[in-house]
Formats: structure tokens, C-alpha cells, sequence
């Protein structure tokens, strides 16, 4: 005869519960693209996009570790790179970073076998981010900071 052990199976369920709540959204659904491209004004064209952490308040690869992350979306449009964030509680997703390449003064990129690999930016202002992507992204991510810097990526009116 089989025993059913109903605490362990209720802590089951409350940690699957609170894992889904604070997961990094929707990113898997069918309907991601839609769920992030609604916050982004329909003026500017969205270049690239991809699943990420990122590490605000850090450039510098020994303060990574130190930092903690938030899970989430990437974008890097013809204006401005941003981090959205998923709101459990609105299920949507949320500006979190908001960075024009006209107020980007630096961008480096690392391979990293001890961390994930990363992009990591700074703002005029001393604002620095890390964004935690895979190798695959890195160099095109770097690629489009540096020509939004230089001004080649804004939209001719």
C-alpha cells in the first residue's frame, strides 16, 4: 500500500508556486515577442533582443560576482539599449534600464569561462551595467552599441 506524505507534497507545490512567480517572465511563451514589443514606441525599430541577467552598478569583471542579477529581456533598438523586467503581479514587462546611445560613453565585452560572458556598458553619468548573454550574442551587441554610439544606427527623418 502506497503512503501519500502530504506535507512534502504541499512544500512541493508552494516551492513550484513561488519558482513561477519569480521567474524572468514569459520568455519561452508564444507570445513573448508581443508581450515586450508593446512598451517599445513604435518609432524606433527594435535591432536585437535576447534573454539575459544583468548587473546594474557594475564594468569592471571583479565586481560581477559581488552583484546581484535580474533576470529578463535585452533590447537594443536604433535609439537606445534597454532592460525589461517581468512584473509578476501586472504580467508585463517593465522598463528597468533605459540608456540612449547619445549617454553612452563606454562599452567593453569579455569571454569568461569562471562567469557567463557579458557586454558591459557606462553611462556619461557613471552608471554602469552588465548584461549576462551568450557567446553567440556578445559581439553583435558590442557591434550595435558602438554604431549607436557613433550616431549610425538613428533612423533618417
Amino acid at each position: 500500500m502506497t503512503r501519500i506524505h502530504l506535507p512534502q507534497i504541499m512544500t512541493l507545490l508552494l516551492v513550484l508556486l513561488l519558482n513561477g512567480c519569480a521567474s524572468k517572465g514569459p520568455i519561452n511563451s508564444p507570445n513573448f515577442d508581443n508581450r515586450f514589443t508593446e512598451i517599445i514606441s513604435s518609432a524606433e525599430n527594435i535591432l536585437l533582443y535576447s534573454p539575459t541577467q544583468v548587473r546594474v552598478g557594475t564594468y569592471m569583471e571583479a565586481e560581477i560576482k559581488m552583484i546581484p542579477s535580474y533576470n529578463g529581456v535585452m533590447v537594443l533598438t536604433n535609439h537606445a539599449i534597454r532592460f525589461l523586467h517581468w512584473d509578476a503581479e501586472e504580467k508585463n514587462y517593465r522598463i528597468q534600464v533605459y540608456l540612449p546611445y547619445t549617454d553612452l560613453k563606454q562599452a567593453k565585452y569579455e569571454f569568461n569561462t569562471l562567469i557567463s560572458s557579458f557586454v558591459a556598458v557606462r553611462a556619461t553619468n557613471g552608471e554602469a551595467f552588465a548584461f549576462m548573454l551568450s557567446d553567440e550574442m556578445i559581439k553583435l551587441t558590442y557591434r550595435f552599441l558602438m554604431m549607436g554610439q557613433a550616431g549610425h544606427l538613428n533612423a533618417q527623418k
